[in-house]
């Protein structure tokens, strides 16, 4: 299983859902997977994934995506005919707290063990 997370280094919020990522982790006892960071700043090519910081990706997908597949933290360009997240954009996540800027560790939770699951087959 790969899970990457992307940010931007002015991001005050990628390192907790770092910290929540490795959390959940650890709790499903799978501490052994790896988590990858990618600033946008450090990058030529701007991931489609790409939803604001932090995007987490698990095997390159969003689970905290719309129901579309897009990312949920899309900006409009162009009086909205091109969606384009901006490198700076902060991403807000909704959750059973409210809004917050990580997903929380139930969500975590939730994405990582079927995610894993996934794996498993």
């Amino acid at each position: 299983m790969q899970v990457k997370i992307l940010y931007f280094s002015g991001c005050p919020n990628w390192q907790t859902a770092a910290d929540r990522v490795t959390t959940v982790l650890a709790e499903l006892g799978r501490a052994d997977v790896a988590v990858e960071f990618e600033d946008v700043h450090k990058t030529s090519h701007l991931s489609l994934a790409w939803a604001g910081s932090p995007t987490v990706l698990l095997d390159g997908r969003d689970p905290f995506a719309a129901a579309d597949g897009r990312p949920s933290a899309g900006l409009a360009i162009d009086g909205g005919r091109h969606p384009a997240p901006a490198r700076d954009a902060c991403r807000i996540y909704l959750t059973e707290a409210g809004v917050e800027a990580g997903p929380s560790l139930d969500q975590l939770r939730t994405a990582l063990t079927q995610a894993l699951g996934n794996n498993a087959t």
